[in-house]
């Protein structure tokens, strides 16, 4: 045991990490399905399992608790580059700015999916800080990290797989600060005669850790080098597929039912009833499944 931390601290401490959130859901799924409705023992389960904001009196903040979570992200990116910097042999300096500047370029990835999802809605109300798709990042960061490795002047070829573990680590701060908001919420259901919501932020939070976790083992990082972030997708999209079906997300319509004007259950309709989220996260799993299969066969065709 010893040895396995010693060469994999990193997945030693967000595999406990993630057993902490686990703690986390089951204790907040117990108190919203066995306390009184609105008489918790602890604040955080709010309205059967979405976070009360005026009770915890968030709403007297001078910045939202989701924004502090994105802050905290960044930070904790940075600080994760710098302590994984001499992987890729380079400078402090050029670790935390590859924590800011995956954040800066992520949220433009996020922002740009979403705008594309919301054109209606983005020309009626303009644009803001809020109002992201995270599957924007996911497949606009493959075309940026190369630019951010210019720009850094990084000559690393494993820059990509450096990367990919503190985008990870970005995400599940996110969670936090989508469960903290309450947006991002799961579905309500009433169990007892009391209001029940899946606490789907957490559950992802937990399960983004594990990833984390899984990604960042010596022996992962060997076998897959060069293909990390290939993982990701994959894994990632898998939870986010199954997810989906708890969240209260739009499963009526997705973009390309907005884009063709197709609708389900009719004539000319779309195939099955998906969210955004679902069709982007098996895009997700079939691109990762490609791209190893021929690696696989690569592979196979040149031993050496």
């Amino acid at each position: 045991m010893r040895r396995f931390i010693r060469k994999n601290p990193y997945t030693f401490v967000f595999g406990l990490l993630s057993l902490f959130m686990f703690g986390v859901t089951i204790l907040f799924i117990t108190q919203a399905l066995t306390s009184e409705h609105m008489n918790y023992s602890f604040r955080m389960i709010g309205y059967g399992g979405t976070f009360n904001q005026r009770g915890m009196g968030t709403d007297r903040w001078p910045i939202s608790p989701y924004w502090v979570m994105q802050l905290l992200g960044i930070a904790g990116m940075s600080v994760l580059c710098t302590l994984r910097r001499k992987e890729v042999e380079i400078r402090v300096w050029q670790a935390v700015l590859t924590g800011i500047l995956l954040a800066i370029f992520g949220f433009i990835g996020a922002k740009l999916l979403y705008i594309l999802e919301n054109v209606e809605k983005v020309l009626d109300q303009g644009l803001d800080l809020g109002g992201v798709s995270f599957f924007g990042t996911v497949f606009f960061m493959p075309l940026v990290i190369p630019l951010i490795r210019r720009i850094l002047r990084i000559h690393s070829e494993d820059y990509m797989d450096f990367c990919t573990p503190a985008g990870l680590l970005m995400l599940s701060f996110i969670r936090i600060g989508c469960f903290l908001k309450g947006c991002c919420h799961g579905i309500t259901i009433w169990v007892d005669g009391k209001p029940f919501t899946y606490p789907v932020q957490l559950i992802e939070c937990m399960l983004d850790l594990a990833l984390l976790s899984i990604l960042l083992s010596e022996k992962v990082r060997n076998r897959f080098r060069g293909y990390l972030y290939v993982l990701f997708m994959g894994g990632y999209g898998l939870i986010r597929f199954v997810l989906e079906f708890f969240r209260d997300t739009n499963k009526d319509r997705n973009l390309i039912t907005d884009l063709t004007g197709w609708t389900f259950g009719e004539e000319n309709s779309f195939g099955p009833h998906i969210s955004d989220g679902q069709m982007f996260s098996v895009l997700c799993i079939l691109i990762a499944v490609l791209i190893l299969l021929l690696r696989g066969r690569r592979k196979k065709d040149n031993p050496d």
